[in-house]
């Protein structure tokens, strides 16, 4: 996993960019099935898979992000689990922060504070405008409905494929 070895946001994952990323050569990423195991099975055969390589499981303290008890093998190596959720906080940050600010620059910075609220609220409609912007809210949240059932979908047909 790259990012657990990066104290700053993984330059490949840049949705923004123009051109090709420029992927690290020591880069390791796992073949991944619905059933991973090790060794891999189906398309990850004779393949490194994530479950050999993932830090996924562990305890997180919400408030500090302090990272304890890794639940995967590789996660229990030296600090690897504690590195892979530093890695990941830090990545969320930035592409939050680049999100928020394509929707600025798309949108304005009244609108796009409208769409934040949306995407970071229970109740958007209550919570995120008053009377003249619940048009744009109720339309923002079909739109992300819809881009979940187009996403959902598209999962499905990769799966079954």
């Amino acid at each position: 996993m790259l990012v657990c070895l990066l104290s700053a946001a993984a330059l490949v994952l840049d949705l923004r960019g123009t051109g090709a990323p420029d992927v690290p050569p020591d880069l390791a990423t796992g073949c991944f099935v619905l059933h991973d195991s090790v060794p891999g099975v189906g398309v990850c055969e004779r393949r490194i898979t994530h479950a050999a390589l993932n830090k996924d499981n562990g305890l997180i303290d919400a408030a500090t992000g302090e990272a304890t008890e890794p639940g995967t093998p590789r996660g229990r190596v030296g600090t690897d689990f504690a590195k892979a959720v530093t890695g990941a906080v830090v990545e969320s940050r930035h592409r939050w922060r680049e999100l928020r600010d394509a929707l600025r620059d798309e949108y304005g910075e009244r609108r796009a504070s409208v769409m934040v609220c949306v995407l970071t609220h229970d109740d958007p409609l209550s919570d995120c405008g008053g009377a003249s912007d619940r048009t744009m809210i109720a339309s923002f949240v079909m739109f992300a409905l819809f881009l979940a059932v187009i996403g959902l979908s598209s999962w499905r047909r990769r799966k079954a494929g």
